[in-house]
């Protein structure tokens, strides 16, 4: 199987405090892939290692076939696009300008899509509208399209359903899904809360204390093999309860499959 991201024995310390501990992860190539975890499970850790903003404590990974340690890895994350954080946008612009002055930045390779992404996005009836009057929600959409202005072959989504209403959620992960559906493009996305996600990843893994707990396919997943389902109508807080045992996994889901092991 070809990946389009893995990390082996990735690990991420500040002080005393490990933030991620011996991470193996393999995303396969045009996979939509959901992370979940507890806050503080170590989610942002790993994708903002992976975007360069910082660098791990142990381990290596690879993106898109380029070795973190090898100089092709600022080739291979031309070919990236991410959404960490708060969206950065230019509130006193519209939809339609933000996205200009994004493809400005990544010149002729998207000189001819902000028109294209803001109807990809459903944000057409308010291109020429301020952002800085949109819904979170809206802004997260903006942003995520902007993220794929130059067509990247891997997406990088911090949380993408955090803090939105059911409506929001709904809305930022048909977005998602048509990119992936649409492009081919693989997709790694955290999540902290289950539930918000729903079907919508192929596969999905359990990020719990900085360690990788194991990854299925969404296909197999049961209804007790994942954290009961928080409600969306609850506070943007909302916790899932703590992760299934190992052991318990293994025995609902045959095919769960541990970090270094190997599917028949």
């Amino acid at each position: 199987m070809e990946y389009a991201l893995t990390t082996a024995n990735l690990s991420k310390s500040y002080g005393k405090r490990r933030a991620l501990v011996g991470c193996s992860l393999n995303v396969p190539v045009g996979s939509l892939y959901c992370l979940c975890g507890l806050r503080g499970a170590g989610k942002t850790t790993l994708l903002r290692i992976l975007c360069g903003l910082q660098k791990p404590t142990v381990g290596s990974y690879t993106i898109l076939g380029a070795h973190s340690a090898s100089p092709s890895l600022q080739q291979a994350r031309r070919y990236v696009g991410a959404v960490l954080g708060t969206p950065s946008l230019i509130g006193r612009l519209s939809a339609a300008g933000n996205l200009e002055a994004h493809a400005r930045l990544y010149g002729r390779q998207a000189a001819s899509r902000p028109a294209d992404i803001l109807r990809l996005t459903g944000l057409a009836a308010a291109g020429a509208k301020p952002v800085r009057n949109f819904t979170l929600g809206m802004r997260r959409r903006l942003a995520i399209g902007c993220a794929v202005l130059a067509a990247p072959r891997l997406l990088l989504l911090d949380d993408p359903a955090a803090g939105l209403d059911p409506a929001e959620v709904s809305d930022v992960c048909s977005l998602i899904s048509r990119i992936h559906r649409a492009f081919g493009t693989t997709v790694l996305m955290t999540a902290s809360c289950p539930d918000a996600i729903g079907n919508l990843p192929t596969h999905l893994g359990w990020l719990n204390k900085g360690i990788l707990e194991g990854t299925v396919e969404q296909s197999g997943v049961s209804a007790t093999a994942f954290p009961a389902p928080c409600s969306l109508a609850a506070s943007s807080d909302c916790q899932p309860p703590l992760a299934p045992k190992k052991q318990q996994l293994r025995k609902i889901l045959p095919q769960f499959t541990m970090p270094g092991e190997m599917r028949s």
